[in-house]
C-alpha cells in the first residue's frame, strides 16, 4: 500500500499542490512507521519529502534507481543531511574483498559509476529505427 500511497501523492502534488490530499496520503505511510505527520507545506517542500519517504519506505527494493531517472535527478552529485548521495552520481563504497587481514571491513571504492544524460532513456534497437525510414529517431547520446 505504501508505494501507491507515496505514488499519488507523488502525482497529485505534480497536478495540484493545493490539495490537502497530498499530505494526506504521504502522512498514512508515515503513521503506519509511527512517525508524525507533516502539517503544510509548498510544492517544491512536499516534493522533498516525497522523494525521501520513497528513499527510506523502499531501501533495498530496487526503486531508487528508476525514480532518480524519473525525477530527472539522477545526475546530482550532492549530499543530503544523512550523507548519502542524492543522485546517481558518485563512487560505490563496500568492503575490501580483496583484503588478507583484518582491513576487510574497511570502506573501500569498488566502482566510480557516473550517470549520463543519454541513461535517462533506454536506445531503442536499432532494427526498430531503420524499419521506420526516417519516422522514428534514436534517443539523444545513442
Amino acid at each position: 500500500m505504501a508505494e501507491i500511497y507515496l505514488s499519488y501523492a507523488e502525482a497529485l502534488n505534480e497536478y495540484d499542490p493545493q490539495n490537502p490530499d497530498v499530505l494526506k496520503y504521504l502522512n498514512y505511510v508515515r503513521y503506519r512507521a509511527g512517525l508524525p505527520g507533516y502539517r503544510s507545506g509548498n510544492q517544491d517542500v512536499n516534493r522533498e519529502r516525497i522523494k525521501r519517504e520513497r528513499y527510506v519506505e523502499f531501501a533495498f527494493e530496487g526503486k531508487r534507481y528508476f525514480d532518480s531517472r524519473r525525477w530527472k535527478d539522477a545526475e546530482i552529485n550532492e549530499r543530503d543531511q544523512f550523507g548519502n548521495n542524492k543522485g546517481m552520481n558518485g563512487p560505490v563504497y563496500g568492503c575490501n574483498y580483496q583484503a588478507t587481514d583484518g582491513s576487510f571491513y574497511d570502506r573501500t571504492i569498488i566502482d566510480g559509476y557516473l550517470f549520463k544524460k543519454k541513461n535517462y532513456f533506454l536506445p531503442i534497437p536499432y532494427q526498430d529505427v531503420a524499419n521506420h525510414w526516417g519516422d522514428l529517431v534514436q534517443n539523444p547520446g545513442w
